[in-house]
């Protein structure tokens, strides 16, 4: 009986990432076939373009990667078939990084195998709540969401930063040297791929430390000095890309170079439609989990870690900017997406172990209950922003 549960098991988790591996190289397929205005395209003819120039990327490992990839994997188009490539897989680490947090997490996907894994593979299409009638142009631009299908760098970097996430998680429960080390080597990549993460991460690291341990000691001292690492990392790499590097010269023009400025709400004021429509359809599973979870949520010092980053990411984009022409571009928002699927993970871990307590679904609480339909209503506008996107030509 046991073998079948977890035959069962596998069977399951093993279709649904199989077909959610399908969608996405459907999806990134579909993108690259058509004209769409997406950074995924534009990644691909700004690495050409640099090639051409003799110019270093910044930063460089996903330009990189689609570079080697594309060796093996090329057709008709360069680096187009190695960018649908290694972005699948990125999204495909992502979804399995995402299981085995939440198997590290005492979850227990025998039980009802097919709604826990339904309710990871939801997590995948997770995006506001659309009220159709009443949305105006924007879909994405102005409101908040933990999922990304047009942009290359932050689709890759997703899984890397997951990983950090939890391998922090290690250090800090347990504070072995080698997951200090683990945090170091993922904290490179994060910063060598798309920094974002890390402008929450490294405050986050040192103040969850604290609050979950409560003692200044050598391994508080060890992850301080991590973070500081980091930001040195990241302070250096702003050098070297508003500085140094000759990229939005030669790319996008001399008018196009910028300075972080402290810019309040600019950006969001520019594309956000109805604030309190966009942040209540935005965080309507928050707000819900939050209210309806109480104790037993804010106990979690996982919860609390997330929501430190998911607070901080939305306070760095609403607080700064890039001056001149790339302010639209609104690039201090990456951070937001990372920290948002991290938080909704940490509810997904709540709510599966809801579920493996009953014996059937029908027995869950009635709170448990609002919060899978707020979950899938969330879930269900993440696939009709996916049709949109890719039948209408239309990613914001």
């Amino acid at each position: 009986m046991k073998n079948k549960e977890f035959l069962k098991v596998g069977i399951v988790n093993g279709f649904l990432s199989m077909l959610y591996f399908s969608i996405v190289l459907f999806a990134f397929s579909w993108i690259f076939k058509y004209n769409f205005s997406t950074d995924m395209k534009g990644h691909v003819y700004i690495y050409m373009d640099l090639l051409e120039k003799d110019i270093l990327p910044m930063p460089p490992l996903y330009y990189w990667t689609i570079g080697l990839v594309d060796k093996f994997c090329s057709f008709r188009y360069p680096f187009v078939l190695a960018a649908i490539l290694v972005l699948g897989f990125a999204s495909l680490a992502k979804y399995f990084i995402s299981l085995f947090y939440l198997k590290s997490q005492a979850i227990d996907f025998r039980a009802h195998s097919w709604f826990s894994g339904m309710l990871v593979f939801g997590l995948m299409f997770f995006f506001p709540v659309y009220a159709y009638r009443f949305e105006g142009l924007y879909w994405y631009l102005g409101k908040f969401t933990p999922n990304v299908w047009h942009n290359s760098t932050t689709i890759f970097v997703f899984p890397f930063s997951i990983a950090l996430f939890f391998v922090s998680l290690e250090w800090i429960g347990s504070p072995k040297q080698k997951w200090w080390w683990a945090q170091l080597l993922l904290g490179v990549l994060v910063l060598s791929i798309k920094p974002s993460f890390l402008f929450v991460f490294i405050p986050a690291l040192p103040l969850i430390d604290l609050l979950k341990r409560k003692r200044f000691d050598q391994n508080f001292a060890l992850t301080v000095l991590l973070s500081g690492m980091l930001l040195g990392g990241v302070f250096f790499q702003k050098y070297l890309i508003y500085h140094q590097n000759p990229f939005t010269d030669q790319v996008f023009g001399v008018s196009a170079k910028s300075e972080i400025i402290l810019a309040p709400f600019e950006v969001w004021d520019f594309y956000v439609e109805n604030k309190f429509q966009d942040v209540a359809t935005s965080f309507l599973f928050v707000f819900a989990g939050i209210f309806l979870m109480g104790k037993r949520l804010w106990n979690d010092w996982h919860f609390q870690y997330a929501l430190i980053m998911v607070l901080g990411a939305i306070s760095i984009y609403f607080l700064i900017a890039e001056s001149g022409t790339r302010m639209l571009d609104a690039n201090f928002y990456w951070q937001i997406p990372i920290s948002l699927f991290i938080l909704y993970l940490v509810f997904v871990k709540h709510l599966l172990l809801e579920i493996q307590s009953v014996p059937k679904i029908s027995d869950l609480p009635w709170k448990t209950q609002m919060l899978l339909f707020l979950y899938s209503l969330h879930v269900f506008s993440g696939m009709l922003y996916l049709i949109r996107l890719l039948w209408l030509d239309k990613y914001h």
